[in-house]
Formats: structure tokens, C-alpha cells, sequence
């Protein structure tokens, strides 16, 4: 298994320093890292759901131009994605940095 740092390394030499997601003990270490690390090497938000991580790892990418990286189960990958990547799902769409309604 790859330790954190490890992880942390192939991240921070792509220049990905962005964390969001939701906290859960599947990721443990991780978490521990992120948190041991959140203001020095890192931003890491933990985020209420997964919905709201993407939000906040797009705004992020809309502010600066950077990757974030969100953090999830497999699961709740499986029961978000469909909603995200749906166009019929949503009443709002972004267009120039900007949400517009339809």
C-alpha cells in the first residue's frame, strides 16, 4: 500500500495541493495527514457532501486555474456522478465562470 507522503509527493509534484471531501474512517491516514498538514503544505476542506466537495473543487479551479482533488467512497462516486454529469438534472448551468439560469 502506498504510504501518504508517498501520495502527497506524486500530488504536490503535479502542483495539486487542494483537498476536499467528505471525512470518513476508510481514509483514516489520510485524514490524518490532510489534517497534520492543512495551512503548511495543503488546503484541506472537509465538506458536509460530496456534492458540495465538487463545488468547492470547482470554485477552487475557477479561481485559479489549479486542480483539486475530491475525495470519496466508491459508492457515493457511483450514487453523486449520475446527478452531476446529468444535464437534466439540474436547472442552472455554468457559462463563462458564471451560473446562469436557464
Amino acid at each position: 500500500m502506498i504510504r501518504c507522503e508517498e501520495l502527497f509527493d506524486v500530488f504536490e509534484r503535479n502542483e495539486i495541493t487542494f483537498f476536499t471531501g467528505v471525512p470518513d474512517s476508510t481514509f483514516k491516514d489520510w485524514m490524518k495527514y490532510l489534517a497534520a498538514n492543512h495551512g503548511k503544505k495543503l488546503t484541506n476542506i472537509a465538506s458536509c457532501n460530496e456534492c458540495e466537495a465538487v463545488a468547492l473543487a470547482a470554485g477552487y479551479h475557477l479561481a485559479t486555474g489549479k486542480i483539486g482533488v475530491v475525495y470519496m467512497q466508491n459508492s457515493d462516486f457511483s450514487l453523486r456522478s449520475g446527478s452531476l454529469f446529468d444535464p437534466h438534472a439540474h436547472d442552472d448551468r455554468l457559462a463563462g465562470g458564471a451560473w446562469e439560469s436557464r
